[in-house]
């Protein structure tokens, strides 16, 4: 007969048998789900690692894309491929397929959205974005440690990046005083070289139109002056030595205007008189020391307008000619609002020119504006002296600086670009003009515009365009005095290109 207690020890025993498997089952099932999140911890590191290094290769592309936008689409596209490519994501070396990962854009702060615009689209571009991926559609997923187990081998990872030109307002700030036209004169012949001015006043007689003038062409005629008459060329120079008027003496006038059939023929212009210009043949030394003088004709004549750059009403055809160096500096604007124009739907531009004969001693030819194409227009009908002979290098400067701080957006770049051929002489005193200058250029400092400034000639006080440009954070970019007038002509292209592709690039997204 089996007691009690060997019941309850059978008992016992019976019901701890169960228990240790239970404690079994659950060790196991513990195990596969550490196991389970150790693996997913695993391939989300892998993930996470490599939607980051996807991040650094889109950062990278859309960077370097916008940089290029200034070479045009394709080469935006290009060197955004480039660049991203460059970069690996997982071990791999990151690929693109430009046509679906590179897009070209514009960024609208409005919205904080980037728009693509197709190639066929007039509008201009101003930002990049690209996409990199890996992708299993195009076997480049990314495979995974222990997803498998359930299933997934591997994972689809994408980052995109959008990057924009910054907004810049920027006022070109040109210098219209007399010697922008100095190239074309024969005082700059020890300079230039004989056959580079006169080529120079023929481009000059020509783009006027090739104009006779009594039985007067462009090739010089002498008129031999009357035996009275070179006497009062003498007085006449002794006369100007001494601060007197040039042509006030007596001379042959009408002698020189009967030999040039001037005598029925009117003089173009207001403000001066052929017997100006006969005086100017007879007594000028610059004539006189190449041997120009007594000698009528277009060459002369035009040498002549060229020294009267006092304001456009006493030769108001000269804007439509080739004088130089103002040529250089209009083909220049002309360069800058064409890179601007395609390169950026945020960007304006203005204009100011000195000096101007009023208390402000500069204009503003534009405001701020879009309408860059508009800016350029108006700068090819100005001319040397346009209106007044004289550099106002602080008024223009000042004029710049309060349409920027009245006008500029926000969150734009704020850049002044002045380029001078001469020596601040106005308001008063060249050193006043100076110092005038420097702290325009210290207030423009003081709101965050940066001025570029742009030297050209043989008189251009290089020094202060160095102190400027230093004291605004900007650079100084300078045309060497020995250059000829086809090198000064590109090298101002060459800079004005500079300064307009540097642009900041910025990632917006």
């Amino acid at each position: 007969m089996i007691s009690r207690d060997s019941v309850k020890r059978m008992a016992s025993a019976w019901d701890k048998h169960p228990r240790r498997g239970v404690l079994i089952v659950w060790i196991a099932l513990c195990l596969i789900i550490i196991m389970a999140f150790v693996a997913y911890s695993v391939d989300l590191g892998l993930m996470v690692t490599c939607e980051s290094e996807l991040q650094n290769a889109a950062d990278a592309g859309s960077m370097s894309g916008a940089r290029a936008l200034r070479n045009g689409r394709t080469a935006a596209i290009d060197t955004a491929q480039i660049w991203a490519e460059k970069n690996s994501a997982a071990g791999e070396l990151v690929s693109l397929v430009p046509s679906e990962d590179v897009e070209i854009g514009i960024w609208d702060r409005d919205t904080d959205s980037f728009v693509p615009v197709p190639a066929s689209s007039s509008t201009s571009p101003n930002a990049v974005r690209v996409t990199c991926r890996r992708q299993a559609a195009r076997g480049t997923g990314l495979p995974l440690s222990f997803a498998p187990m359930i299933g997934v081998n591997s994972a689809d990872l994408s980052a995109s990046s959008v990057t924009t030109l910054r907004a810049r307002d920027t006022m070109l700030v040109v210098d219209l005083s007399g010697s922008m036209n100095d190239d074309g004169k024969i005082k700059s012949i020890p300079y230039l070289g004989r056959a580079v001015v006169e080529q120079q006043l023929l481009k000059i007689w020509q783009d006027m139109g090739s104009p006779t003038f009594g039985n007067m062409g462009f090739t010089t005629t002498y008129v031999a002056p009357s035996s009275s008459s070179e006497e009062s060329s003498s007085e006449e120079s002794s006369s100007k030595e001494s601060g007197g008027e040039e042509g006030s003496s007596s001379t042959n006038y009408a002698e020189v205007q009967a030999a040039l059939g001037l005598d029925t023929v009117t003089y173009p212009f207001a403000g001066s008189s052929w017997n100006d210009y006969i005086a100017y043949v007879q007594s000028n030394p610059m004539l006189q020391t190449f041997g120009y003088d007594d000698q009528y004709g277009g060459l002369t004549l035009i040498d002549f307008w060229l020294s009267q750059a006092n304001n456009s009403s006493t030769r108001p055809e000269l804007w439509q000619t080739q004088e130089q160096p103002i040529g250089a500096v209009k083909s220049s604007v002309q360069l800058y609002c064409d890179i601007v124009g395609y390169s950026s739907g945020d960007d304006r531009v203005g204009l100011v020119a000195y000096s101007y004969p009023d208390t402000s001693g500069a204009i503003l030819e534009s405001p701020l504006t879009y309408d860059v194409n508009a800016v350029a227009s108006i700068m090819w009908q100005r001319q040397a002296g346009h209106y007044s002979p004289y550099t106002n290098i602080g008024a223009g400067i000042r004029k710049a600086r309060l349409e920027l701080e009245t006008n500029s957006r926000p969150l734009s770049d704020k850049v002044i670009v002045m380029m001078t051929d001469g020596q601040a002489n106005r308001p008063t005193s060249q050193s006043v003009a100076r110092q005038y200058a420097l702290d325009e250029a210290k207030l423009a400092a003081d709101a965050g515009i940066k001025v570029m400034c742009v030297s050209l000639g043989r008189g251009a006080d290089r020094t202060l365009l160095d102190e400027i440009a230093q004291m605004t954070g900007g650079v100084h970019y300078n045309v060497p005095p020995s250059y000829k007038i086809e090198e000064y002509n590109t090298e101002m292209l060459n800079f004005y290109r500079a300064i307009a592709e540097d642009r900041v690039p910025e990632m917006v997204q």
